[in-house]
């Protein structure tokens, strides 16, 4: 804001009074500084408001004449305020500062003349009159420099210490406080503009380093205002050129030279994405460079691969400003110089459809100052690349329309022209004012000159022509070639559409043909499903159905009319003729008749099929909702029973039976077991848990092996009821239905729908749905077992786990195989436990611990037999499961004390690629074990044989370093000694008892040998001793 403006805005902010004040405050226009003219006007109102009060105070003395007494005071307040005026004069220029330094000054003199005039030196007079130059001094120091305050004070003091020159009468220390205080007052001023002038000074110098950082960051934020709009421009100006190219790979071509010509750029290239194999194609590619790479067929992969790749797979632009330092920069031989690098994705929606990458030589070309510019460019090159392919798909869309169009229209055409509904070739000539029918075109070149040829023409596919011979002389002109043209265009389309027609009505025959014959195959099926008689007759009487129209001894006596629907006879109606009859009118009223009768029996026809598909559908429907409950329920419920007590309860309700079971067979496959049940409490029993065994058991063995559903209507007469009658009596079962239960073509087991009543049946609708909720009662149970299976699983490896953890915290064998045998006896029936180890410098089995009936026994070590189960496993290192029957296991343990085990299962411990030993359970109950419990075994066994070798090898270790330790502690002793006595003495008492067996150690020259005898002697093992002397 100027001077001028800060004037104007003053004067229109105040009123009229204030405006003349402010005109008489208001500093000079030439001082600018805002700091400044504050201070001006300040001191400017001050020195006015001091010159009106002293101007006051002299007409107050002039008008009351009291100036007489003391005229020469008078004078000097008349001086000091017209002293003061000059100051006001003097503030109001740009040296507003003079003007606070000649009031301060003409203050001084006032005070100094007013105690020369008056005369009173006492020292109370003095401080009053020297007090008046404490504000002198605060004023001047407030508008004036500390060295000009400095100064001032100094002429003071000056002044005073020289009047006691100029008058004897003055004693100095009547002044004495009054200097005292002015001295005060003066430091204290001049310190403080000292401080007030430095704090100026480095404000204004923090103002002037501000404003050149300012000055600079504009002139650097206009440099790059000026750079952005030039690139801006320069994107507009391609996206203007490029707007215009309409073809794909033009556009492509005509982009990257444009852009890498118009920014001074190194190199560009533009990529297409490919969706298909989530890869970025190089499709342009400026100068040399970028042709060689797009005939290589140059690829990227989208994703962290590449900038290129990022850039499309995060879709952001991806900036190298120093490639030098980048990780992300993957040189290229082809464009050495490339130094920093921009891949922009071209998006269109959500939708990669490419991307721009740009090379460029110097350091930091890509920054995002003009990053923007790049992706407005980016965006109108997205558009320009989406418009041309659009325009190319639909182009390619078009001529694919048309090449289908022409093919259409000359098979078509081809099938017109087939040689049997029509010739191959329909052609006519003109001449002698008479047309004629040809059989083959002209002969003649259109090119001779005298003939014009002008094609027939069907959506772009030729299929005949014009020709026109003419004179010799004759002149084709355009006019004339121009009538051919619209004649043969004329012609075009009206056999097209005369083809059309007769295409047309071949269809409509097919069509009718076609309706005809489904009308017969409805009529032959409808005859055969419903009940109809032959015919009616009606005898003036009533109407009687007949099996067969009697037409007496003449038909010609009756008049006869067909009964056809869409041209298929279903019918005939006749009608005796009258004496005398109107034929014309008799034929109308019998023609009209048999119509509405036709179309009426039709209707029927057509209504009851109706009926009957929507009692279909309606029947599909309630089996769909209560599929859909069954399913519902099953899914929220757990547990097989449950699953299958909501599938018996659904079955009861929706076949409306009075009962039905679910029975499923057992693993052994000797029994079924029923295991979900709806039945009458009032009649019947519950049979839920009862085991039928399938001996003797025809039906449902049958059942079970056909994997068919048997309906007994009467229980007591059929045959596959023999041995069970006896039990459907108990139950009251009058008629039934078996249905297997079959899961991955195995039959699981049954379900049984049971009549109680005599006058009751299952009909086919019954069976058909109870199949259908069959089909959900397999799917229940086998997702049930398979849930079952996987909660045995996992309990599996939690044990197992479980095993693990124990026996890895077990730092002794017994402790382990302790530990184990707890663990497996929580999960298995054992009523024997052992582990057997190989013992391999003896070849014998051991076995370290052997538990049977709760009770730990020793076991003697034995030589394994070829016969016996542990051998087998050593040699074949796989487990062995075995069930044995009773006579099997009399004969095989004839001696075993108390009953002998009937399952057993015996698995290797393997530690590596070594066999240690075997580990066995047994128990007494047949069929104890299964493979799931060989599987959590052999799963125990790995971590127990882990265990164990752990076990043995940190026994070694610490025997290892036990014996270590011994022999340090020897040569300890040894080396403690000072004679060879002592050293003998010491080795001996050492060795025995580390070894615990007596030791003999001396010394001994040996006997004089050859070198061979040397070689060849060996120690002798009964020696006593341990070693030998030396």
């Amino acid at each position: 804001m100027t001077v001028s403006e800060q004037m104007k805005q003053e004067n229109q902010q105040s009123g009229s009074g204030q405006q003349l004040w402010d005109l008489l405050s208001r500093p000079a226009s030439s001082i600018t500084d805002r700091a400044q003219r504050r201070a001006a006007r300040t001191l400017s109102a001050f020195l006015l408001t001091i010159f009106i009060v002293i101007g006051i105070r002299l007409v107050v003395d002039i008008v009351s004449s009291s100036y007489v007494e003391e005229l020469e005071l008078f004078i000097a307040i008349a001086s000091f305020d017209m002293l003061i005026f000059i100051s006001y004069i003097v503030s109001r220029t740009k040296k507003y500062t003079w003007g606070a330094t000649i009031a301060v000054l003409g203050t001084i003199i006032m005070v100094l003349l007013t105690i020369i005039i008056r005369g009173d030196y006492t020292p109370t007079r003095m401080f009053a009159n020297l007090m008046w130059l404490v504000p002198a001094l605060i004023l001047g120091s407030a508008f004036s420099s500390w060295r000009t305050t400095a100064l001032i004070a100094g002429f003071t003091f000056i002044s005073i210490w020289l009047m006691p020159t100029f008058i004897p009468s003055m004693e100095m220390d009547a002044a004495a406080n009054g200097v005292a205080i002015l001295l005060v007052v003066s430091l204290l001023v001049v310190v403080t503009d000292r401080f007030r002038d430095q704090l100026e000074s480095d404000r204004r110098a923090a103002i002037n380093a501000a404003n050149k950082e300012l000055e600079l960051a504009s002139q650097l934020l206009e440099k790059r205002v000026n750079e952005r709009t030039r690139d801006l421009e320069l994107a507009a100006e391609i996206s203007r050129v490029l707007s215009q190219i309409t073809n794909l790979d033009d556009l492509l071509q005509e982009s990257v030279e444009k852009i890498c010509t118009q920014f001074d750029l190194y190199y560009a290239q533009i990529y297409l994405a490919d969706p298909t194999t989530n890869s970025l194609a190089l499709q342009a590619g400026t100068g040399d460079v970028g042709q060689k790479l797009v005939r290589r067929g140059h690829r990227l992969v989208i994703g962290s691969g590449s900038i290129n790749g990022v850039a499309a797979s995060e879709k952001r632009a991806v900036i190298v400003s120093d490639t030098a330092a980048s990780f992300m920069f993957k040189p290229n031989a082809l464009l050495p110089r490339t130094r920093s690098e921009l891949a922009l994705p071209l998006v269109i929606g959500e939708r990669v459809v490419g991307v721009l990458h740009l090379q460029g030589t110097e350091v930091n070309a890509f920054t995002q100052e003009n990053l923007p510019a790049f992706e407005a460019l980016g965006g109108q090159l997205a558009v320009a690349i989406e418009n041309a392919q659009l325009l190319s798909d639909a182009a390619e869309a078009r001529a694919a329309i048309e090449s289908f169009t022409r093919r259409i229209s000359r098979e078509g055409w081809d099938s017109y022209l087939d040689a049997v509904s029509h010739p191959h070739f329909i052609g006519y000539s003109f001449a002698a004012d008479a047309a004629a029918p040809i059989t083959e075109p002209f002969s003649q070149k259109c090119d001779e000159g005298n003939m014009a040829q002008v094609p027939i023409d069907v959506v772009g596919e030729t299929v005949g022509a014009i020709q026109v011979e003419a004179e010799e002389e004759r002149v084709w002109t355009a006019k004339d070639l121009d009538l051919i043209q619209s004649v043969a265009t004329q012609v075009g389309q009206q056999v097209e559409m005369l083809r059309s027609l007769d295409e047309a009505a071949k269809y409509r025959q097919e069509a009718e043909r076609a309706l005809q014959r489904v009308t017969h195959e409805a009529w032959l099926t409808y005859e055969e499903t419903a009940e109809l008689a032959h015919g009616f007759t009606y005898d003036q009487v009533e109407v009687k159905p007949t099996t067969a129209v009697s037409l007496g001894d003449d038909p010609a006596d009756f008049i006869h009319h067909d009964l056809a629907v869409h041209g298929e006879p279903i019918g005939e109606l006749a009608i005796s003729k009258p004496e005398q009859f109107d034929q014309e009118f008799t034929d109308k009223l019998v023609t009209a008749v048999a119509n509405q009768l036709v179309n009426h029996i039709e209707n029927l026809r057509l209504t009851e099929q109706t009926e009957k598909a929507l009692a279909e559908t309606q029947r599909q429907g309630r089996e769909l909702a209560i599929i859909n409950r069954v399913v519902s329920q099953v899914s929220q419920a757990g547990g097989l029973h449950n699953n299958m007590q909501i599938i018996v309860d659904e079955l009861v309700e929706a076949t409306q039976v009075d009962q039905a079971r679910i029975a499923l067979l057992d693993s052994q496959q000797t029994k079924v077991t029923i295991v979900a049940e709806n039945f009458d409490t009032s009649t019947n029993q519950s049979a839920l848990g009862m085991e039928i065994p399938l001996a003797g058991n025809l039906l449902t063995q049958t059942v079970l092996e056909s994997q068919k559903p048997i309906f007994i209507k009467d229980v007591l007469t059929s045959p596959y009821t023999k041995n069970i009658r006896d039990m459907l009596k108990a139950q009251h079962i009058q008629s039934f239905l078996v249905m297997p239960i079959v899961i991955n073509h195995v039959s699981i087991g049954t379900i049984g729908l049971d009549i109680l009543d005599t006058k009751k049946t299952i009909t086919d609708e019954q069976v058909r749905l109870a199949e259908t909720l069959m089909l959900q009662a397999a799917t229940a149970i086998q997702k049930a077992q398979l849930f079952e299976q996987t909660e045995a699983r996992a309990e599996e490896l939690a044990v197992i786990n479980e095993v693990a953890q124990i026996v890895s915290q077990q730092r002794e064998q017994t402790e382990v195989m302790q530990a184990v045998y707890e663990q497996i006896q929580r999960i298995l029936p054992v009523d024997t436990f052992f582990i057997a180890l190989h013992n391999k410098k003896t070849g014998n089995i051991d076995y370290p611990y052997w538990v049977n009936d709760n009770r730990v026994q020793s076991h003697p070590s034995e030589a394994p037999e070829s016969h016996n189960a542990i051998y087998q496993v050593l040699q074949t290192a796989k487990p062995a499961l075995i069930h044995q029957t009773p006579n099997e296991t009399g004969e095989l343990h004839p001696n075993h004390p108390g009953n002998p085990p009937a399952s057993l299962m015996y698995i290797p411990l393997i530690a590596g690629q070594e066999i240690l030993g075997i580990l066995s359970i047994q128990t007494r109950q047949t069929n104890a074990y299964d493979q799931g419990s060989l599987d959590l075994l052999v799963g125990i066994a790995n971590h127990v044989a882990l265990s164990l070798e752990n076990t043995r090898l940190l026994q070694n270790t610490q025997r290892a370093a036990k014996r270590e330790q011994m022999l340090r502690e020897i040569s300890s002793t040894i080396n403690t000694s000072i004679d060879a006595e002592s050293v003998l003495q010491t080795a001996a008492r050492e060795i025995g008892r580390a070894l615990g067996i007596e030791a003999y150690v001396y010394l001994a020259a040996p006997e004089p040998e050859t070198v061979e005898q040397a070689e060849h002697t060996q120690p002798n093992p009964d020696q006593k001793g341990g070693g030998y002397g030396s």
